[in-house]
């Protein structure tokens, strides 16, 4: 798939995940980009594939990211975009 990779930012709480489904939502052919993230399934909050240390980095190795991953300070976990080549 190519394309334009468009990044919604902003602070927890916001809205970020109902700016980006009603875009979807308004054009179909949009698609949204799947999360890893390096914290436990648990504690949920969002919409995210989980990941330990070891497999985020055996992803990171491969290209599997579409954005350089970044670290959130907060949780101290690290979060990346997969590229839908490497599913």
């Amino acid at each position: 798939m190519t394309g334009r990779l468009i990044g919604v930012v902003g602070p927890s709480g916001v809205g970020k995940d109902s700016v980006m489904a009603g875009l979807v939502e308004a054009d179909p052919q949009l698609a949204l980009v799947r999360r890893t993230i390096t914290r436990e399934p648990e504690l949920g909050g969002e919409d995210y594939t989980p990941a330990t240390q070891a497999a985020f980095d055996r992803l990171v190795a491969k290209g599997a990211f579409c954005a350089s991953p970044t670290l959130a300070v907060l949780c101290a976990c690290l979060f990346g975009f997969q590229r839908f080549d490497t599913e």
